[in-house]
């Protein structure tokens, strides 16, 4: 379980430095009168939904009581 939460917080720092990353490269895009990247939006957004997914995956699976049976 702790190697899940790792994954999930280390996924969650990259998506952070991946937007901050964006951010530039559009000012830098609007300083030259440059046109920007469109594979990087792309990207970011479908990084992002899988992001998403996994964490709501893995809030579902491991929220759920565990039963246990008396043998």
């Amino acid at each position: 379980m702790k190697t899940v939460l790792y994954l999930l917080f280390s996924s969650l720092f990259l998506l952070f430095i991946f937007s901050q990353m964006l951010l530039q490269e559009g000012i830098l895009a609007d300083r030259y009168n440059a046109s920007g990247d469109p594979m990087s939006v792309t990207l970011f957004i479908m990084i992002s939904i899988v992001f998403m997914a996994s964490a709501i995956f893995y809030f579902v699976r491991f929220s759920r009581k565990k039963t246990i049976t008396g043998q």
